[in-house]
């Protein structure tokens, strides 16, 4: 399963408020959630590297 981020992780990951990164995904600017938990969108970090791969660096291995 790739490693997945919150709105918040994932706004802060590429640099953005929270806010910014809803303003984003509501006009089709960032890339969709990928999966949910609950009521909780998640975001995979493939596909925000992808999306902004100049500041979202890449996880530690394990």
């Amino acid at each position: 399963m790739p490693l997945m981020m919150t709105s918040a992780e994932a706004a802060a990951a590429a640099g953005l408020s929270p806010s910014t990164f809803r303003s984003y995904m509501a006009r089709h600017l960032a890339p969709a959630p990928t999966a949910r938990r609950g009521n909780i969108k998640l975001w995979s970090v493939d596909d925000l590297q992808v999306w902004r791969p100049d500041l979202i660096a890449a996880p530690a291995p394990a």
